[in-house]
């Protein structure tokens, strides 16, 4: 179960890269190209549903559920639910489960890192209600404001690497090329007034060590220092001092989403940033969701 591309996928975005005159860059672009799951918000959820995929508003929570808080008692602000049942086909991974509801709860988020958050998976989702908090949830009363709910569908997509990510040595190998890939790249992401989400892509940031931060507090429960080298130490240490363990915790760290600030919905992460949600693929696979990580990168 790999994040890798098809022959047909590969074979697409080869066509894609040649018409852009980045055929150059080709071979090395595409192993590292992500398969992931767009999702969008283009009708609004007038509740008339119960256990559709939504993006803001309120969820359909089981009766017996209690509402998330965090450590202060405070309620935790709804972001998503998910109907696997509809998403999991957009997924070529295998990595969803293909039935139950996946719910994304948050906390404050003024910090940056390891910010308080809950995800639920209810693997069998009977006798769901729409649930309203009893007093205004976290975000909704720091911000004063309400989240608009809006139906949510996703789609396969397919994703490049981003500019923290890419290897900058092989699409600049003429004049214009690095342009030419971050227009590509930009135009892959699709419409930014409907789009709001993405599954399994590459993390929006200015480092390329989103997947180190969230291992390191996952596995040793620390947040990452701004000097990654010494956060890799820390990790590989937790790890028995194995480098080698560290680095394929690395590799196998999972962005299970990533939510956009969205004006529709109401979204706003700081200065129209994005959250992350992160989770070991062992843990995805064993329908853990107890042990996952939430960040957040504004510009």
């Amino acid at each position: 179960m790999s994040n890798h591309l098809n022959e047909q996928l590969s074979h697409a975005l080869e066509q894609l890269l040649n018409e852009h005159h980045l055929a150059p860059a080709a071979e090395k672009l595409l192993p590292q190209a992500r398969s992931t799951v767009k999702l969008s918000a283009i009708e609004p959820d007038l509740y008339e549903k119960i256990g559709n995929s939504r993006v803001g508003g309120y969820p359909d929570l089981p009766q017996a559920m209690e509402w998330p808080a965090d450590a202060s008692g405070k309620l935790m602000t709804p972001l998503v639910q998910l109907n696997l049942a509809d998403i999991a086909p957009a997924s070529r991974q295998g990595w969803l489960p293909e039935t139950g509801m996946l719910y994304f709860f948050c906390g404050m988020d003024e910090g940056a890192a390891n910010i308080e958050h809950r995800i639920i998976f209810v693997e069998y989702p009977e006798q769901l209600a729409l649930r309203h908090p009893e007093t205004a949830t976290i975000l909704e009363d720091v911000y004063e404001t309400s989240f608009q709910p809006y139906k949510a569908a996703a789609v396969s997509a397919v994703e490049l690497p981003n500019m923290p990510y890419v290897d900058y040595e092989v699409i600049d190998f003429e004049e214009g090329s690095t342009d030419r890939y971050f227009e590509l790249a930009a135009e892959m992401q699709g419409d930014r007034i409907t789009n709001w989400g993405t599954m399994f892509g590459y993390p929006a940031g200015q480092h390329h060590d989103a997947e180190l931060e969230a291992a390191l507090f996952i596995l040793a429960d620390k947040t990452a220092e701004y000097d990654s080298e010494k956060a890799m130490k820390h990790l590989a240490d937790m790890l028995g001092k194995s480098r080698e363990r560290a680095e394929a915790e690395i590799e196998d760290m999972i962005m299970l989403l990533e939510i956009d600030s969205n004006e529709r919905v109401g979204f706003q992460w700081h200065n129209a940033g994005v959250i992350h949600f992160f989770i070991r693929k062992e843990d995805l696979l064993a329908r853990n969701f107890s042990r996952t990580y939430c960040s957040l990168y504004s510009s």
